[in-house]
């Protein structure tokens, strides 16, 4: 019976131990995949970042072109005679037509505020003003302001600085 037993054992140790290196393959080809696995998810991260970056590069080339043909455009208008006068004053007119109508605008609203029972006393009540100054300085027209702010004189800046810094 110790026969059987040690020759029923050895089989199934000799079994064990030659199954053993296919089990360590296994779990060396699981993590092999895994480490695999991990590996394309960071190049492509990699490859989005770049990607991403291109363009911002490309957007920002844009930009600078854009600027550069409105300038070479703005300075090579013929401003003789009365039509390049009219021709170079077109958008200047336009801007100061738009602010006195912004301005037309916000004085009506203020009026109305006022003939429609304000506080009484708009001028010397401080509550009325509290009351007048959100019809004056809404957060629609604090981003209009931003956006002529940022057109007329921002990208001059920006651009300003990055010659500075690349000169």
């Amino acid at each position: 019976m110790a026969i059987i037993t040690s020759t029923i054992v050895g089989t199934l140790v000799g079994g064990l131990t030659s199954a053993l290196p296919m089990v360590v393959r296994f779990f060396e080809r699981r993590e092999e995949l895994r480490f695999q696995r991990d590996l394309s998810k960071l190049k492509m991260e990699q490859a989005r970042y770049e990607a991403e970056h291109e363009i911002r590069v490309v957007n920002a080339t844009a930009d600078a072109f854009e600027g550069e043909s409105l300038r070479r455009h703005d300075s090579s208008l013929d401003t003789r005679g009365f039509f390049g006068a009219l021709r170079v004053s077109v958008r200047p007119i336009i801007t100061y037509a738009f602010f006195i109508a912004f301005l037309a605008i916000k004085a009506i609203a203020v009026y109305t505020f006022i003939k429609s029972g304000g506080s009484g006393d708009w001028l010397g009540n401080a509550l009325a003003w509290s009351e007048i100054y959100p019809i004056i300085w809404d957060e629609n027209t604090q981003a209009i302001f931003g956006a002529i702010m940022g057109f007329w004189f921002g990208s001059r800046t920006i651009e300003r600085l990055g010659g500075h810094r690349n000169g």
